[in-house]
């Protein structure tokens, strides 16, 4: 019988960009300051604490990007979703062909 595969486990599987989310955090700094935006207005913007963007700016945590996340950060930076993946250095990521392993069908045990 086959074990089946969570739909979770399909979307990490699928093609899409991969980004160093310990590295985006302070990437926000100067992106945030461009635009005339505190940390706590940016926290605002995004539904987010500002103890998390505090976290992320500092590098001590990791930023959970989610697609709903990455929308609403070019949508407060006004970034396309080009520019998110350059300024980010997003790189593009394609799942390897699945292995299946077969077990041996030697009869003669």
């Amino acid at each position: 019988m086959e074990k089946l595969v969570s739909p979770l486990k399909l979307r990490r599987m699928s093609i899409g960009y991969v980004y160093d989310i310990d590295a985006m955090g302070p990437k926000l700094v100067p992106l945030r300051i461009s635009k005339g935006l505190s940390q706590q207005d940016l926290a605002d913007l995004l539904k987010v604490s500002l103890g998390t963007v505090e976290g992320w700016e500092n590098g001590l945590v990791a930023v959970d990007l989610t697609d709903v996340l990455r929308s609403k950060i070019c949508k407060v930076l006004d970034l396309s979703t080009l520019e998110f993946n350059r300024h980010f250095e997003a790189q593009l990521w394609t799942p390897e062909p699945a292995v299946h392993n077969r077990r041996s069908t030697d009869s003669s045990n």
